[in-house]
């Protein structure tokens, strides 16, 4: 018997089966379709995830730009009120009878003060008034204290010290230390307040001790009515 039979010829091999380096070529051509689609498919997905994020983002600064616009309010000074008048207390009231005044015209105010048996021996006062006010001057009403001011774009800081040959002791009791003197500008209601703090600044009264105890007393402002 022939060898070459028992294999049979090259002719007998079905047609369809294909070669290795035909299978690896059609393998190849799948994959770089799959990969394709996914990365067209992913990069769809971080488009969308992207617009929505700018439209979230887009939306919440929209909100944010209606309620301020909604519930913004122009600054106004709230007149600080005593809580204990049997505290330690610094306050501003009208010197002047009079209920109201015009537009130009010049209003006197006093700050009083009460330090509860403690002996003053300085003060800082943070003196603030509205735009409807200017501070014309600022003068001690204490004999033994002299004052300096110090007027910022903000407030008016007031500093009065005892003269060092006084002998006399200070305890402020319902004591009037200081004369304002302010313009009013224009009409309404207008207001001179004296602040606790603003920035590093206090009021506050420094007790004559060895250790110039600093004493930090309540506030209260006063409003008075300027006419057309």
């Amino acid at each position: 018997m022939d060898k070459k039979q028992e294999f049979g010829s090259i002719d007998s091999i079905p047609s369809d089966i294909k070669t290795p380096s035909e299978t690896d070529t059609h393998h190849s051509y799948r994959m770089i379709i799959i990969s394709t689609l996914i990365f067209f498919v992913a990069l769809g997905a971080i488009f969308l995830f992207r617009n929505q994020s700018a439209n979230q983002q887009l939306q919440t600064l929209t909100n944010t730009l209606q309620n301020r616009n909604t519930t913004e309010i122009l600054p106004t000074i709230t007149t600080p009120k005593i809580v204990d008048m049997n505290e330690p207390w610094v306050r501003v009231k009208k010197g002047d009878s009079l209920d109201f005044v015009k537009a130009g015209d010049q209003v006197t105010f006093i700050v009083e003060a009460f330090s509860k048996d403690a002996d003053i021996a300085g003060f800082d006062i943070l003196l603030k008034n509205d735009e409807a006010l200017d501070i014309v001057s600022v003068s001690s009403l204490l004999s033994d204290f002299t004052v300096q001011t110090f007027p910022s774009d903000t407030h008016t800081t007031v500093t009065g010290y005892k003269d060092l040959q006084s002998k006399q002791s200070t305890v402020f009791n319902n004591t009037a230390i200081l004369s304002v003197v302010a313009k009013a500008k224009q009409s309404g209601e207008a207001s001179l307040i004296i602040e606790s703090l603003i920035g590093k600044e206090k009021t506050q009264f420094i007790e004559n001790n060895s250790e110039a105890t600093a004493i930090y007393p309540q506030n209260e402002g006063v409003s008075v009515t300027v006419a057309e």
